[in-house]
């Protein structure tokens, strides 16, 4: 369910807030909001990558992930 509203979320969240900083006219606004872009968007890679992660890590103990 997820990975289903995510990648919205990721977009309406990033438009939302370069749309605040272009209409500001800050300078500083429009450099905070892309490097929360970035932010936004390694923290969404990681949490689609997690279950492979997971596995990775687990599976060289050697317990099985069953998700």
């Amino acid at each position: 369910i997820i990975l289903y509203f995510l990648p919205p979320l990721l977009i309406l969240m990033t438009s939302i807030d370069f749309f605040k900083a272009i209409t500001s006219g800050d300078s500083d606004k429009l450099k905070k909001s892309s490097g929360d872009a970035l932010k936004r968007t390694l923290a969404f890679v990681l949490l689609i990558m997690l279950k492979f992660i997971l596995s990775t890590v687990l599976g060289w103990v050697g317990i099985d992930l069953c998700l």
